[in-house]
This record gives C-alpha cells, structure tokens and sequence, in this order.
C-alpha cells in the first residue's frame, strides 16, 4: 500500500481541524437561543412584577426608604465599588468563607443609595451555578423593590479566582438585571483565602487581554 506523502497527512490533519471548529452559525445560534431564555425570563418575572404590590409597572416602583430599609438590615455604608462591596462581604459573611462546606448563593438588595436592604439565600450546593435561575436571583429583588442587587457565593475549596461558570451567570444576570431595571452592582466570591470582585475581575482581565 502507497503511504500518503507527510505534507498530504499535514493538510489533511488541518482541514479536519478546521471542520470541527465551530462554525459562524453555530455561534449565532448559540446566542438565538441565550437571547430567547432571557426573554423568557423577563416573562416569568415581569408576571411576579405584577402580582408584587407596589410594583405593578416600572412608573409606581416605590424603593424602600431610609427608615424602611434600617428595619430589615442594620444601617451600612453604601456600597459604590468594588473595595466597599469586598469589605463588606468580609465583614458580614465571616462564616460562609472561613467554614463553607457547601456552596452557596446569596443575594443582597439595595435601595437607590446603594445601601443593603438585606440578604436573601437563594441556592445551597448547586455544584453547577449555570443552573441558577434568574428568577430566584430577581425576587426577593422585587419583593424587597429594590434599586439594584449583589450576588455572593462562596468557594468551598479556598480559591477566590471566578470559574468560567461563575462568569457566566455573572453575564447573564447582568442581561436579564438591564431588561428589567434592576442592576448587578457586583458578584463578590468568598473564601478562605480571599474576595474577589467579578466585575473588577472581569475589567483587569479585558484591559490585559
């Protein structure tokens, strides 16, 4: 039998690369159908909107006030970056970073001076955050109607750096947060070893390519 010449084999091994490279259409696709369960739920949500007094339409929100806001949470500072976020997260989810066996999802809602309403456990020992849905994020959101939210979940093994998960449901709630007027402020990772701000992460990460 007639061996196939080396540059033959080469450019074979290319073309069958290249062909199983994903393709323009593919990525189209894959972004149709983000798009479509974003829509989806900004539908489910925008149905709790309604039933959630004091919500019925983006016009009649009424955030909590000062006063209102000092009887679920102890009055803080507000929260404007990443530093008053991460020093926050330290000083009041001590016990999830230094002791977390499981992981866990925590949303804290704030009012429109970026000040804590209170925090809400969403998810406990979800070993894949992809899975979080959107509409556990968004209402105690609602519910609390509050200006913006802060997501924080802990990382068992001590690691502060984002996994590509923790990434991308940072990306999709932001998506769905726009939609519906209530912004991510940050996704703060906590652990033995340290915080780290994904937001923050994710602009040292674009400026160094």
């Amino acid at each position: 039998m007639k061996k196939q010449p080396m540059e033959d084999l080469f450019m074979t091994t290319i073309r069958k690369k290249r062909s199983a490279e994903p393709t323009a259409a593919h990525y189209r696709k894959t972004i149709s159908q983000e798009l479509t369960a974003i829509r989806r739920e900004v539908a489910d949500i925008s149905v709790a909107l309604r039933r959630t007094p004091n919500c019925s339409s983006q016009h009649d929100t009424r955030y909590l006030s000062e006063s209102e806001a000092a009887q679920y949470q102890p009055a803080s500072t507000p929260l404007s970056n990443a530093n008053d976020t991460i020093r926050f997260c330290q000083q009041h989810f001590q016990s999830l970073l230094q002791r977390g066996l499981q992981e866990e999802m925590h949303v804290l809602t704030l009012n429109a001076n970026n000040r804590v309403i209170r925090s809400h456990q969403v998810t406990v020992g979800i070993l894949n955050f992809t899975s979080v849905h959107p509409r556990e994020i968004f209402r105690p959101a609602i519910l609390d109607a509050a200006a913006s939210i802060m997501l924080v979940h802990n990382h068992p093994s001590g690691n502060p750096k984002p996994s590509p998960e923790d990434l991308k449901v940072t990306e999709n709630i932001e998506a769905v947060g726009k939609l519906i007027g209530i912004k991510l402020l940050d996704h703060i990772v906590v652990s033995r070893d340290g915080c780290t701000s994904i937001i923050e992460f994710r602009e040292v990460r674009s400026l160094i390519g």
